[in-house]
């Protein structure tokens, strides 16, 4: 192989991982994971000046962000300070520029895994290369400034490592790993899946010793009991015993999504119910499966094949799964793929790397003088600006609600939160953990001003109501001045006041 191409392939995996550039600031999420990183920090100092840090004080104990909920399940936290961090003493553009790196270095991972089957297999350089670019797309389709793009960079470490001879100590660094991504994101669950595929399917296939089995269920059971090592663990400042368990009960939470979530929220669409390039992925990849995996080829690899059957299932379900089907299906796909005459030529792929990768050059370069293109994004497709008006108001010292829709949540409350008030609460965020499904429907009834939408907002008792100027909402507010004013408004959203909260209402 030469060692030329072996360079342009690598740097031509880097460069267009780095096209996560493209990716927008305005993520519906990103608001509250600020705010729950900013919260944290604060504890943190504040536990640090009285020498009393304990998970007590770092976990939110309540939900100081949404008013419809009382409890927070905040498994995110241990990023969320990195990222607040990062906000704070740079920028939006440095966050985005941290979490491009972590993607690209989960790309050139998952081209290590893949070049190195491919060698084993005596496969042209082209046929990872063209994998990898593929999973690439699969995985920055659902990537976003996200802590679930750190668990992708996890799952890539394992696989790679699991994907190679066992090495000494192999379980407690698979262990440690797990209880970093537990802290992070649910998919920490994927490490002792993959140890199960990787390891044990195997090792039973090949009838090891009775001691070596038991050993690799050892291991996977101490990799599971990750799940325990978190403040929603052994750590938890609650003395029930259920709360221990906390971060299994959300594994099961996560896979069990309601159909209305799913019809709300698209990522939630399973890959055949929202047609874009993932399911033409998936296609081709049931393809070469139905046309080159036979019965000697699954016992071989029965542990690969089983995590990408699995992958498959699970896109099926919902394309936020696109992620994990990108690794492992990869895996599989790269073990059964033939040979075919025009790619054996590697020379003939030089020129067209260069020209690849000069192109990808320039994108990345262009992309690196965004500041200006990140502030226009968040004024036009996030409330900050709106949202920041409420926080210079001069109101009595008391906790007030602003009527938010499922996107704008979590930055309307950044906006207020970033400015140092904590007085004020979203009915709506983005979060669906523990949050009841009715609580959307009523959202959604509101802001497409469906039936018993006004029920709900008397019944909610707003002081506040935020809406995007496309909403059907905005266009009939106007005829409720009796009971609402314009605070503000912009060129996306207009900001509302209860008319009781007037200062002529309030002498």
């Amino acid at each position: 192989m030469s060692k030329l191409l072996l360079l342009l392939s690598y740097l031509a995996v880097f460069l267009y991982s780095l096209y996560f550039w493209e990716r927008p600031i305005f993520d519906p999420d990103l608001g509250w994971h600020l705010a729950g990183g900013k919260w944290i920090s604060g504890q943190i100092a504040l536990a640090w000046e009285q020498n009393q840090l304990s998970s007590a004080m770092l976990i939110p104990p309540f939900d100081f962000i949404n008013s419809r909920q009382e409890y927070w399940h905040d498994y995110h936290w241990l990023i969320q300070i990195v990222m607040y961090q990062i906000y704070k003493h740079y920028s939006y553009l440095e966050l985005i520029c941290f979490y491009s790196v972590i993607f690209s270095l989960t790309c050139l991972i998952i081209f290590k895994i893949a070049l190195r089957i491919a060698r084993e297999r005596k496969l042209s350089i082209i046929y990872p290369l063209i994998g990898t670019l593929a999973a690439s797309y699969l995985l920055k389709d659902v990537s976003s400034v996200r802590p679930q793009l750190i668990s992708f960079l996890f799952i890539a470490i394992t696989a790679n490592l699991l994907l190679q001879p066992a090495r000494k100590f192999e379980g407690l660094i698979l262990f440690f790993l797990a209880v970093i991504l537990v802290n992070i994101h649910v998919y920490w669950i994927f490490i002792p899946f993959l140890y199960f595929c990787y390891r044990i399917i195997p090792n039973l296939l090949k009838k090891k010793p009775k001691e070596i089995i038991a050993n690799n269920l050892f291991t996977l059971l101490l990799i599971l009991l990750a799940g325990f090592i978190s403040p929603y663990g052994i750590f938890s400042p609650s003395q029930s015993f259920a709360d221990y368990f906390r971060n299994y009960y959300l594994i099961i939470e996560y896979l069990q999504t309601d159909v209305y979530l799913k019809k709300l929220i698209t990522e939630f669409l399973g890959a055949f119910r929202a047609w874009s390039p993932t399911t033409f992925i998936c296609i081709a990849y049931l393809i070469c499966l139905a046309r080159f995996l036979n019965k000697e080829e699954i016992f071989r690899n029965l542990g690969l094949h089983f995590a990408g059957a699995i992958s498959f299932y699970l896109v099926l379900e919902s394309v936020k799964f696109s992620s994990i089907f990108a690794i492992l299906a990869l895996v599989s796909w790269i073990s059964i793929i033939p040979k075919v005459n025009f790619l054996s030529n590697q020379k003939l792929f030089i020129p067209i790397l260069l020209a690849l990768n000069l192109s990808l050059t320039v994108g990345v370069i262009s992309r690196l003088q965004s500041k200006e293109k990140i502030a226009l994004d968040i004024e036009l497709f996030t409330p900050m600006v709106a949202c920041s008006k409420l926080a210079t108001l001069n109101l009595p010292p008391k906790k007030y609600q602003v009527l938010t829709e499922f996107t704008h949540g979590g930055w309307c409350y950044w906006a207020i939160f970033s400015q140092g008030v904590n007085n004020f609460q979203v009915t709506t965020d983005g979060r669906t953990q523990g949050v009841p499904i009715e609580d959307y429907k009523k959202s959604t009834q509101i802001y497409t001003v469906k039936e018993g939408w006004n029920k709900t907002i008397i019944d909610w008792n707003p002081d506040f109501i935020l809406a995007s100027r496309e909403t059907s909402l905005a266009h009939v507010m106007p005829f409720f001045k009796t009971e609402w004013s314009n605070l503000t408004i912009d060129r996306s959203f207009a900001m509302y006041i209860n008319n009781k909260l007037l200062p002529s209402n309030t002498e």
